[in-house]
């Protein structure tokens, strides 16, 4: 080529070859070959003027790119675009070297004109005439950056590929050009102050672009990576001045990142990488960066601003990362010792911006109530105790802006918060103690919250403890306490009238009941809801219609759904009366108002089984017993509280012995514990207001049950019914007072039954025709009342049954000539398994064989029991 430089008939096929060797080593299999390449480029390629006719070539081939016999050349050449501009700079420098720069000076640069803006033209022609073709070009042209400005001005080469970028239609191979700018500014020529000055206006317009609220598909990835490479470029040292280019894109980017991640989803790929971008504009800008960025806003005052801000500063204090207390101590102590607890450092941060707010805080009440809560609720005691002042400041803020001087949006929204945290997991006994304490100091301090003030803080404390005993309780295998925290809730948000949480633990509650079969009582819970609403079609607030499958519109609609499941649960729970009693209410709404005749006809069917179970269906009179808990064995939500307890029923019971619940078994255990954790302790409570002190436990009744049944045995047989009854009086029976027969049939009845069936029938009641069950006048349990337990002494016994077997107005006759009972086939503590439950009573003792009743005597007399046959 060097030797014919004025014929040009082998300039294209020297070319062509020299594309062809590059090419080759371009292989893989020839990339060893590198080396040898660049080395004879830089020390044996000796050809002066070899870049005049190797411009002319390439540029001849881009500027007939619409010749399709040329364009696989043209694609080959594009592809070895970065050696092929090695040997052009190379020439060039050669020639430089030798004659000087007065030589030819803009031949060259002209050359390089006329290249770029053939390249222009091809960029700006049909996408589907050369999508290769610009593929190639905007993938390659960017390697020849670095060797060109060796040779050529920078500033007007940076103006080249200035022009070279906008010549590409909008939407068109957008990855293609992000990737190119990215390697324009991965080059030595965007390190260049002025060089920036021409490029960086036109990356952060095509950023711009992208990311623009219009965009249809932008490039995330391809964005966040050119804007990454951008101010990592900036964030060096030896680049020169960056003020300008910061604030340039301040301006044009900043908030269209900020736009850009708020409309990404959480777990959105880039998402990262913008709040990275986003973060070191941040950390770039001085402040009169800020200072104007705040100048342009269009007010002081942006709510929305600052309410983002405190909610993006809850969540990164929150975060499960910082929670220091969740690791390892080793790893806790390396976490502190290299960069501390950083949740103090955003705290403080948060309190400080708080009461920077000024008269505007009241704008964020009761929406930060929340946020702050979750904030002290970290368990960092400095943190706490500088964040829990800020409860106050919202108190003093609503009392003094409101027009009724009080706090009570602050004081509603911080019970709803308060309970959904600690039922979280959040909280425990030492923020109760400092949350009281430090609101206690501020509201005594206030001139106006003095009272009112103490009133929140001792109410709020007290929430926490039954919130704290709740949470506690719920993991515990005891129903009975689990009722109890319940309850002690449910009266709480009753007395602060809060229905939406009193609903949530209503329905806490009767799922308690409902697991342990209390259907009674899980009825009892259920219509508390129901005298909540109304008879009516006023549509039920969202609070009310927070339960189970109840897709209802009108508070009527929700009330006959909740009376329905009522009648089911006191028809389990065997209440028929009170079941007859909703169900007639509940009639005269379908016959009334709604004129529902089927509803209703099914109704009626439903209330004629419950009356003729009450007079066939066996049913027991429930028992009930009176609870103390006293000492400082038993939890805090225990004591001191009296409960009456009642025992769950058993079927088909006639002789009742040894009754004892299940639930007193249970409080048996907890009593006794009690007992013991009271004694290493001293009470201020008296001696004789605390059953519990002086010994007195409940305690099962097996040893004693076995004791009497032993004596009993031991008792021979005797015909003469006065020495018998005698003999009854004499023996100290140490059953309880509620052992004792409920009811006899007259013999000859009972005797004609039983040859007739084979057993004695059940009776259908406690009442037998005109005959009614009373006590002895001289009974002790007559004397003590039916209802009314016996003082408590140190010799009182352990265990003490209220029984519940009288009738209300039974007067008590002595009748010497009535007809004796029949003696029982067997001893009480003997009956059959059949009528006596074991899921309430407790495990009886050894049965013994039973030896042969005595026969009958002609009369008998009973110190514990007589009939009155004509009593009305």
């Amino acid at each position: 080529m060097m030797e014919m430089s004025d014929n040009e008939s082998y300039d294209f096929l020297v070319f062509d070859a020299l594309v062809f060797i590059i090419s080759l080593i371009g292989d893989i299999k020839f990339q060893h070959f590198n080396p040898v390449l660049e080395t004879y480029i830089y020390k044996h390629f000796s050809a002066t003027l070899a870049y005049v006719k190797l411009t002319k070539v390439l540029n001849f081939y881009v500027g007939n790119a619409d010749d399709s016999t040329k364009t696989d050349l043209l694609f080959a050449a594009l592809k070895a675009l970065k050696y092929l501009f090695r040997f052009i700079v190379q020439s060039r420098v050669l020639y430089l070297g030798f004659y000087g720069k007065s030589e030819d000076g803009d031949e060259f640069n002209n050359a390089i004109r006329k290249l770029f803006l053939s390249f222009n033209v091809l960029m700006d022609r049909p996408l589907e005439e050369a999508v290769k073709i610009k593929g190639a070009a905007l993938k390659y042209l960017p390697s020849i950056i670095n060797d060109v400005k060796l040779v050529f001005d920078p500033v007007e080469l940076s103006v080249l590929f200035s022009k070279f970028i906008q010549s590409i239609p909008d939407n068109q191979l957008v990855r293609q050009k992000l990737n190119c700018m990215t390697k324009i500014v991965d080059s030595d020529l965007f390190r260049q102050s002025e060089c920036r000055d021409i490029l960086l206006p036109l990356l952060v317009d095509q950023l711009s672009g992208q990311l623009d609220d219009n965009s249809h598909k932008p490039d995330h990835e391809a964005c966040s990576q050119l804007l990454s490479n951008i101010l990592e470029v900036l964030d060096r040292k030896e680049v020169g001045p960056t003020a300008d280019h910061i604030q340039l894109i301040m301006e044009r980017l900043l908030r269209r990142i900020n736009r850009t991640v708020i409309g990404m989803g959480r777990q959105a790929t880039h998402i990262g990488s913008f709040v990275s971008c986003m973060t070191a504009t941040l950390r770039q800008m001085d402040d009169s960066h800020y200072n104007y960025y705040i100048s342009t806003f269009k007010t002081r005052q942006d709510l929305i601003l600052w309410n983002n801000y405190f909610h993006l500063a809850v969540a990164f204090l929150t975060h499960e990362s910082l929670q220091l207390e969740t690791f390892s101590q080793a790893k806790r102590s390396k976490i502190m010792k290299k960069y501390g607890d950083m949740r103090k450092e955003i705290g403080f941060q948060i309190r400080d911006m708080w009461y920077n707010l000024g008269p505007h805080k009241i704008k964020f009440i009761p929406s930060m109530v929340g946020p702050i809560l979750e904030v002290t609720l970290t368990p960092e005691p400095e943190l706490r105790k500088a964040t829990i002042p800020i409860f106050f400041d919202m108190m003093q803020c609503e009392f003094n802006f409101s027009g009724g001087r009080n706090f009570r949006m602050f004081e509603n929204e911080l019970i709803t918060k308060l309970d959904q945290e600690v039922e979280g997991g959040r909280g425990d006994e030492p923020y109760k103690i400092l949350l009281e304490k430090l609101l206690l100091e501020h509201c005594r301090k206030h001139k106006y919250l003095s009272s009112s003030g103490e009133v929140f803080a001792l109410l709020v404390s007290s929430l926490l403890e039954n919130l704290l005993d709740y949470r506690a309780i719920m993991h515990d295998g005891s129903k009975e306490n689990r009722m109890s925290c319940t309850v002690n809730l449910l009266n709480f948000y009753k007395e602060k009238k809060r229905e939406d949480i009193y609903i949530r633990y209503l329905y806490k509650l009767r799922d308690l009941h409902t697991d342990s079969e209390s259907y009674t009582e899980a009825a009892y819970t259920l219509l508390l809801h129901a005298e909540l609403l109304q008879w009516s079609d006023q549509p039920c607030v969202q609070h009310l219609l927070q339960r189970d499958s109840y897709y209802v519109y009108s508070q009527q609609e929700l009330k006959e759904k909740l009376y329905q499941e009522i009648i089911v649960f006191f028809d389990r729970g065997k209440m028929w009366e009170k079941a007859i009693q909703l169900s007639k209410e509940l009639a005269d709404m379908y016959e009334n108002k709604v004129f529902d005749y089927e509803s209703l006809g099914n109704l009626l069917k439903k209330r004629a089984t419950f009356y003729e179970n009450i007079m066939k269906a066996m049913r027991p009179q429930p028992e009930y017993f009176a609870v103390g808990y006293f000492g400082h064995g038993f939890p805090s939500f225990l004591r001191p509280s009296s409960l009456t307890e009642r025992k769950q029923s058993r079927s088909g019971s006639v002789v009742l012995p040894y009754i004892m619940s299940s639930t007193l078994r249970r409080l048996s255990v907890t009593s006794v514990t009690s007992s013991v954790g009271s004694t290493s302790s001293t009470s201020s409570d008296s001696v004789s207001s605390r059953p519990g002190s002086d010994g007195s436990i409940l305690e099962p009744l097996v040893e004693r049950r076995s004791s009497a049944a032993s004596r009993m045995e031991e008792q021979p047989a005797k015909d003469d019914a006065d020495n018998r009854a005698n003999k009854f009086r004499r023996k100290d029976w140490s059953l309880s007072k509620s052992q004792v027969i409920a009811e006899k049939e007259p013999e000859a009845e009972l005797a004609f039954k039983t040859n007739a069936a084979g057993k004695a029938p059940r009776p259908k009641s406690l009442q037998l025709g005109e005959s009614k069950l009373t006590l002895h006048q001289n009974s002790s349990l007559h004397q003590a009342g039916a209802l009314s337990p016996p003082p408590i002494t140190p010799k009182t016994p352990r265990t003490q049954s209220f029984p519940s077997l009288q009738a209300d107005g039974l007067t008590t006759v002595n009748l010497q000539n009535s007809p004796p009972p029949p003696p029982p086939k067997c001893k009480p503590y003997e009956s059959n398994g059949s009528r006596n439950s074991t899921e309430v009573a407790p495990p009886l003792p050894t049965r013994r064989e039973p030896k042969p009743p005595p026969p009958p005597p002609k009369a008998r007399k009973s110190g514990i029991l007589s009939l009155e046959p004509d009593l009305q």
